[in-house]
């Protein structure tokens, strides 16, 4: 009974090393399989915050594309009417050219009134529609940006670059020059030779 205990005995032994064997064997797996899970995880990682960052890029670079074209469409629009102004210049102009008629007649006066009404009429139809009459009055400084200078009167030192007359008026669209004044503008008297 002694020799069958022993032999029992020996047989649990081993039993218990085979399963400690394959305890450390499984346990040594499963270490290695974490460790491949890990650095699968982490590379999983990586690669979803590299797709954040460029569904984030392609995000901003879509919605800069479409603000760009909303800024194109609005000076498209704001700006596709010029053709239409620059049209009707000529018609401001020729009442530009009744009104610097001297020696009315009673008659001719009242006509004239009226094209005074028109043209003011005129005037806002355009001011709405964001057209501006470029400034020419007699003095004003004359600005190559805004006036195209015709013509040149001699003045006094101090009085030169500054508005004469007025041949053609200027007309801008929003900041945009469409048609630049025709000036005559004041240049310095030029030195007579003794």
């Amino acid at each position: 009974m002694i020799d069958n205990f022993e032999d029992d005995l020996e047989a649990i032994e081993e039993k218990d090393d085979d399963v400690k064997k394959e305890e450390n064997t499984s346990l040594d797996e499963h270490a290695k399989k974490l460790q491949e899970l890990e650095q699968e995880n982490a590379l999983l990682k990586s690669e979803l915050i590299d797709q954040k960052n460029k569904y984030h890029r392609a995000y901003a670079d879509l919605d800069n594309q479409r603000k760009k074209y909303e800024e194109e469409y609005k000076k498209l629009s704001k700006f596709s009417t010029q053709a239409v102004f620059e049209k009707l210049f000529p018609i401001l102009d020729s009442f530009q050219y009744a009104f610097n008629v001297k020696d009315l007649t009673p008659e001719l006066e009242l006509f004239m009134n009226g094209f005074v009404i028109i043209r003011d009429q005129f005037l806002k139809v355009l001011q709405t529609e964001g057209i501006t009459v470029i400034p020419t009055d007699p003095g004003t400084a004359f600005d190559a940006n805004l006036h195209h200078a015709v013509d040149v009167e001699e003045c006094l030192p101090g009085k030169e670059n500054l508005i004469v007359e007025c041949y053609q008026n200027g007309f801008m669209l929003a900041e945009r020059v469409i048609r630049p004044a025709m000036v005559k503008v004041s240049v310095k008297k030029a030195l007579e030779k003794s």
